[in-house]
Order: structure tokens, then C-alpha cells, then sequence
């Protein structure tokens, strides 16, 4: 079996075909080249936008970053949700772990003032969708009221067009 190089000779054996590379142009710069686009598809150029608050959210659940405010973690755990628990989990595009919590809650800083922290914390699908169905139906009611006002009781309803530019409430 014989061996080629990028510019197109043959070899008959491996070690004829390492020794011609050494001199061969095209054969060098074929592999620095090899060597550049390895490096350009690890780099990350300074300056660009990146993610930092993503974090791995397990199949069959919802993530979301839940700010550690008095009582909001209770409140979110009474709900249904958990917390991400990894100490070696990595948030955001960096390759650095970036997870600072001392425990093994997946959290970050999102206030370096006050060094409020967010924690990654998942609910089930299911539950999710019930929980958006819940939302949608109060924002409907306050839709309608929006859109169909009812006068309360003892409302004045003026008789012609006011100031307000409506004829008559139903």
C-alpha cells in the first residue's frame, strides 16, 4: 500500500513519505494550517458576546435562574421546583467552572454589589405547563375587564360622550 502527500507524490513506505513532508511546502502548510483551525474552533475571541447565565437542564425539565431573595428559594421549592445539584457544573460559554456557590447548588452572582446569588433550579415539563396554564387564566380575567369594563355599583355612567370619549358602559 502506498502513501501519498498533500502535493500529490507517492511513497512506498510511511517513513519515505514523513521524510519528503519535512521538505515538502505544501506539506507543511497543509499541517500548520490543520494546527490554526484546531486552535480557531477552541478560541474564543476577546470582546464578543457570550452567554453566562446557561446552565445543562436535564431531558423532561424546565430551567429557569431563580434570584435567592428572603423567601423566593421557599416559595420556588414549595412550587414544585429543585434544585440543580453539581458541584463540577459549568454555567455559562466559558470553559471555566464558574459555579461559585460553596455547596453543590449550580448558582452565580447576579448582583456584585450586594452579592445576591441566582440559583439553577428545574421543575418538571408537565408541571410547567400546568403552572403557564394557571398564569394564562388570571391575565385573561384582567384582559376582559380591560376590554369589557362593568361599572361597579354606585358608579356614575354619564349619559352622553365625556371627556373620556365613551358613550355608554355596559
Amino acid at each position: 500500500m502506498s502513501e501519498i502527500c498533500v502535493c500529490g507524490k507517492e511513497f512506498e513506505k510511511k517513513n519515505q513519505l514523513v521524510g519528503h513532508e519535512a521538505t515538502c511546502k505544501e506539506a507543511r502548510f497543509a499541517k500548520r494550517e490543520a494546527e490554526v483551525q484546531e486552535v480557531r474552533s477552541k478560541r474564543i475571541p476577546l470582546g464578543t458576546p457570550q452567554l453566562k447565565m446557561t446552565a445543562h437542564t436535564p431531558p423532561g425539565k424546565v430551567g429557569h435562574w431563580i434570584n435567592g431573595d428572603p423567601g423566593r428559594l421557599e416559595q420556588a421549592q414549595k412550587g414544585g421546583w429543585d434544585f440543580v445539584r453539581d458541584p463540577n457544573a459549568k454555567t455559562g460559554d466559558t470553559p471555566e467552572n464558574t459555579n461559585t456557590d460553596l455547596g453543590s447548588n449550580v448558582s452565580m452572582v447576579v448582583d456584585k454589589q450586594t452579592g445576591k446569588r441566582a440559583y439553577w433550579m428545574v421543575i418538571d415539563e408537565e408541571l410547567y405547563a400546568e403552572d403557564q396554564k394557571a398564569k394564562e387564566a388570571e391575565l385573561k380575567k384582567i384582559e376582559d375587564t380591560i376590554t369589557n369594563p362593568k361599572p361597579a355599583e354606585g358608579q356614575y355612567i354619564p349619559k352622553s360622550k365625556s371627556s373620556f370619549g365613551y358613550n355608554d358602559i355596559k
